[in-house]
């Protein structure tokens, strides 16, 4: 089903789901979960667990600058002039930015939007009893 929905053959289905993750709604927002592998027989793992009665999407990227301007625009909203901001950006969501050639946009994004910053990568966050991937998590204080 996941290969006749992406359109492509069994053979190039883990590309396609490194572009279109899973989806899941929890408690009112979106929570990212990636592939970690198709294996031989077909079926998909995810570094997540899927828990029963889960409803699960297939995700199609947005892009890239228009969901910058939209995520920053988000935050100006909540705190205008941030003072310093920690970001931690998913392994995998820093893999594609490096492999699209957004890195240079994305840091520079930040740095003229958040204040003095430090920025971080990790391998998958974790929201309570659910593991999500390929997300940014954007902790600012100040905002006077």
């Amino acid at each position: 089903m996941l290969c006749e929905t992406l359109a492509v053959p069994r053979k190039d289905l883990a590309a396609a789901l490194a572009e279109h993750p899973f989806g899941r709604i929890l408690d009112g927002q979106l929570a990212i979960n990636e592939v970690e592998r198709v294996n031989a027989d077909g079926s998909v793992t995810a570094y997540c667990r899927f828990f029963e009665g889960s409803t699960v999407a297939l995700l199609a990227p947005k892009a890239f600058e228009p969901t910058m301007a939209d995520t920053l625009a988000r935050l100006h909203a909540a705190m205008p002039d941030p003072d310093i901001s920690l970001t931690v950006n998913c392994y995998s969501r820093t893999q594609m930015y490096l492999k699209k050639g957004w890195m240079t946009a994305f840091t520079d994004a930040m740095a003229s939007s958040l204040g003095d910053y430090l920025g971080l990568t990790s391998h998958g966050e974790q929201l309570g009893a659910y593991q999500l991937n390929l997300t940014l998590l954007i902790l600012s204080i100040g905002g006077r």
